[in-house]
């Protein structure tokens, strides 16, 4: 997962770890991130106290949980996101890794992590300018949502890839619905694969062939041999990602950007899971054998 993260990025979400943990929270949040960047004195850190925020404002917005077990060492989907959105950012500043910069703007663009830094008075174009006015750092044109999709009466730029589309939202839903029926303790990269079967049949049906209908509580992944959900946790609480799944999902952004899209559609997160999780692909799905080259060419 790290491979395309600065040093400074990957002792960020070390520092998460802890944070999540003193928050009694199970999961990895893109909030944990947030607060994380105080712990780095690096340009992340600076451009927040060019904003007047400070790490005891966004600790007091963190929410507290009630776990008291082993704290999972997994990110949730929207930390995961806010990773795959760090890492299309650096790709259009030409830089190979991405910084702590990256990952500030990246978290400003949605979740949690933006709620808290709204309610502390920071929008995201105030963010974009405090990142921009840090000596050394260069921010290429970020492209403003669609009407559809910004909030109202905002006119904020956002990050290249906004997120999912509808129909890659309802994979990544679908995925998290079958773990928490099949009572596992994580969502996999199969759950993930599962997800674009749910959501998308006629691009499955297209690249590996006629495959039966499915939908979340169908038993696909029922003899899938991995964690259970630990007693004690929250039912509300959405699993997190394993390792695995999380690089798919950092991976469906790059997939995304690299053909020039505003969000990440089934196709790029299909895309990236023949990529990190080829196994997984052939356990759900198919063999996973040429499968790529067929999904390419599906795209628009």
């Amino acid at each position: 997962m790290f491979e395309a993260l600065s040093p400074a990025v990957v002792e960020i979400v070390d520092v998460a770890r802890a944070e999540a943990r003193l928050a009694r929270q199970h999961t990895v949040g893109s909030e944990h991130l947030l607060l994380a960047l105080f712990a780095l004195r690096g340009g992340a850190a600076a451009a927040l106290e060019r904003l007047d925020v400070s790490a005891e404002a966004v600790r007091g917005a963190v929410r507290r949980g009630g776990w008291t077990g082993a704290p999972a060492p997994w990110l949730s989907v929207e930390a995961a996101e806010a990773l795959g959105r760090a890492l299309v950012l650096a790709a259009a500043n030409g830089r190979p890794s991405a910084d702590s910069t990256d990952l500030l703007l990246a978290l400003g663009a949605a979740g949690e992590s933006a709620r808290i830094l709204r309610e502390t008075g920071v929008e995201q174009p105030a963010l974009v300018e405090a990142v921009r006015d840090l000596p050394g750092v260069e921010v290429a044109p970020s492209r403003p949502r669609s009407t559809a999709q910004a909030p109202e009466g905002e006119g904020a730029e956002y990050p290249l890839v906004d997120g999912f589309s509808p129909a890659g939202a309802l994979a990544i839903d679908a995925a998290r619905v079958e773990a928490e029926i099949c009572m596992h303790a994580a969502v996999h990269a199969e759950h993930l694969v599962f997800g674009v079967r749910c959501a998308a049949p006629e691009l499955v049906a297209a690249v590996a062939g006629p495959l039966p209908e499915v939908s979340p509580g169908t038993g696909v992944l029922d003899g899938l041999d991995v964690p259970t959900r630990p007693a004690g946790l929250d039912p509300d609480e959405p699993p997190p990602l394993t390792e695995r799944a999380a690089d798919a999902l950092e991976a469906a952004f790059s997939e995304a950007a690299g053909a020039g899209a505003s969000a990440v559609s089934p196709e790029h997160l299909l895309l990236a899971l023949l990529a990190v999780a080829p196994d997984a692909c052939a356990r759900v799905l198919f063999d996973a054998e040429g499968v790529g080259r067929r999904v390419r060419e599906h795209l628009p």
